[in-house]
């Protein structure tokens, strides 16, 4: 004989068990026969009893289906909602790019995506399939895609071209295979699905052209060119979507720009078929506010000094040094700026452009630095002379200009210190 006890669930009296749907549960013992499948909340020390009764406080909480963390999802709704969002189509490339969003100010960017898509994608599994296991098995392996990804950008960078572009996409091609297969397709569909969706960077990697400037934008084409893919060759269109977005965000965004790890944002500057990438340490906040707020200036205005092909520039912080700028000629692009010397906004872009000269003069022009050091000065004080008037306010061009020439004559007359 069988009935209904405290909280709904099935005594087994001949037995002296509950059923309690997910698990069987002895009062005497006061303690469920089979372990909770999964550890679900690792802050609690209840919780590492996986034999308890919710948290061992029956008083406060009950536990209708055996799993506590199901109760708590239907409870708050979150059940439901998950569900509903899983049958929206492309919706883990949205979930995608607002957990990037969200993790965008964090210190360790990388690790705050990866673990909270993760999180997403298992929870959000468990409640459309109804398993623990296949919820644990999406978040362990959208994990293990977002870390992946992450390292074959670092092995094998794509803008090098060649091999290294060959192999970066070959590789991603084999994790969407992988990761196609562990979620119940074909390989053949994640292969050819990540395959076209990396080799967009041929056109749109960010570290190389700004055809389309959001990172979103780019990670959105991306998951969703790699689910059509997907779709197309028999696959499902979620898979394919959420594995090309990850593996895009993670390797050509690196994580939403490298201002987390390496405290350098990128910036493309591009003018016809001339290119000059920057990658910016963010501390020089003056110079970045600039080029974001006067990116079409900056692109007139500098690109011109540059011979065709693509160069790169890193612009780098040093408190130490004596003056605003240097150009290292021994280190092809390095451009170093003193926090404290890149003054306004428009200082700290006049800046630039005169270290920029430099560039153009002693590294792209295979100059000697201490052989043409006061043609190289001359031509970058020429350059602040033909455009401070379109960086800095009226208030200040009288003393910029003083200054300039004051510098000048230094030049001239072998006094001025680089």
């Amino acid at each position: 004989m069988q009935r209904r006890g405290y909280t709904g669930h099935e005594n087994v009296e001949g037995l002296g068990i509950i059923q309690m749907n997910g698990r069987i549960y002895d009062p005497l013992l006061a303690r469920f026969v089979q372990a909770d499948p999964t550890l679900q909340f690792t802050q609690l020390s209840q919780w590492y009893n996986r034999y308890s009764y919710v948290l061992n406080n029956p008083m406060t909480y009950t536990d209708p289906s055996g799993y506590f963390v199901k109760w708590v999802m239907k409870k708050t709704g979150t059940w439901n909602i998950l569900r509903a969002i899983g049958q929206i189509p492309g919706v883990d490339i949205i979930a995608s790019m607002f957990i990037a969003a969200i993790c965008a100010p964090s210190g360790a960017v990388a690790q705050c995506y990866a673990t909270s898509m993760a999180v997403f994608q298992g929870f959000k599994t468990y409640a459309v399939a109804g398993s623990l296991k296949a919820g644990g098995l999406a978040g362990a392996l959208s994990y293990a895609t977002a870390h992946v990804s992450k390292a074959i950008g670092g092995k094998y960078q794509f803008a090098k071209g060649g091999m290294n572009s060959v192999l970066n996409v070959f590789s991603h091609s084999m994790v969407g295979g992988v990761s196609s297969v562990v979620q119940g397709g074909k390989f053949g569909h994640g292969f050819l699905s990540s395959m076209v969706s990396t080799s967009l960077k041929g056109f749109m990697d960010p570290s190389t052209t700004d055809l389309v400037e959001s990172p979103y934008t780019r990670t959105l084409i991306a998951g969703l060119v790699g689910g059509t893919v997907s779709s197309i060759t028999g696959g499902k269109f979620a898979n394919g979507a959420l594995t090309s977005s990850i593996q895009w965000w993670m390797n050509a965004e690196k994580a939403g720009g490298t201002k987390g790890s390496s405290e350098k944002k990128i910036f493309v500057i591009k003018k016809g078929d001339k290119t000059l990438i920057k990658n910016i340490s963010t501390k020089l906040d003056n110079v970045i506010s600039g080029v974001d707020n006067n990116t079409g200036k900056v692109k007139d205005l500098l690109i011109n000094e540059f011979g065709f092909g693509t160069n790169v520039l890193t612009v780098d912080a040093d408190e130490s040094l004596k003056s605003a700028g240097n150009m290292d000629a021994n280190k092809n692009g390095l451009i170093t700026i003193n926090p404290s010397g890149q003054g306004s906004v428009g200082e700290g872009l006049l800046v630039l452009g005169h270290e920029a000269v430099h560039f153009r003069d002693c590294t792209l022009n295979n100059a000697n630095w201490s052989q043409y050091d006061t043609q190289t000065e001359l031509n970058a004080f020429a350059w602040e002379e033909a455009n401070y008037k379109t960086f800095l306010p009226e208030s200040l061009h009288k003393w910029y200009f003083d200054d300039l020439n004051k510098n000048i004559r230094s030049v001239n007359n072998g006094t001025y210190g680089h």
